[in-house]
């Protein structure tokens, strides 16, 4: 993540508290910004995020773009919106081509405008429910089952039948042996 970023923000807003979870890899624990209201936790069990996430006003992203994750899929980001929280991340190319145009996340590279995006993403989330709908119509859209439907669609479009007729992979006993599907 963008250390001096993240250090720049915590200054402009002492009141808010950044809380990081996950391992910190890459980089030299000794250049971390150490502030009051930054917090490491480290990584956590998958199962006892959302007690974490459920404190939180605001998700943040504040990755490095580099060629690292430039190409990184926006998963962590349809994890955070399925837990209703709004979200403020770097310009990390797929994401923004994900997300961009939904309302969903807001982006921001330089610290005046990240702390703005927080308090519009903080301010939209309180309004209502309609942030939350509209999180979660998108997100039903793009859920492991609707993808691995078009998947299975798409196979059989494209798939030369066989003499024995055609099978699709989630049907293919195969594949269910060895746990693909």
């Amino acid at each position: 993540f963008k250390t001096r970023l993240l250090e720049q923000i915590a200054e402009l807003r002492p009141d808010f508290h950044f809380v990081l979870i996950g391992p910190i890899v890459n980089i030299d624990l000794r250049s971390l910004p150490q502030k009051p209201n930054i917090h490491y936790l480290g990584k956590k069990d998958y199962h006892i995020l959302p007690l974490y996430i459920a404190g939180w006003d605001c998700a943040i992203m504040p990755a490095e773009v580099n060629e690292f994750n430039r190409l990184i899929g926006p998963i962590k980001t349809k994890e955070l919106l399925a837990s209703g929280k709004p979200i403020v991340s770097t310009s990390i190319p797929d994401v923004i081509h994900t997300f961009r145009d939904k309302g969903l996340v807001y982006f921001a590279d330089q610290a005046e405008h990240f702390v703005e995006s927080i308090e519009r993403a903080m301010e939209e989330r309180g309004q209502g429910p309609e942030w939350i709908n509209k999180a979660d119509q998108f997100l039903d859209k793009k859920s492991w089952n609707t993808a691995f439907y078009q998947m299975a669609e798409l196979e059989r479009k494209l798939s030369m039948p066989y003499k024995g007729g055609y099978i699709p992979a989630y049907m293919d006993t195969s594949l269910i042996s060895i746990g693909i599907v």
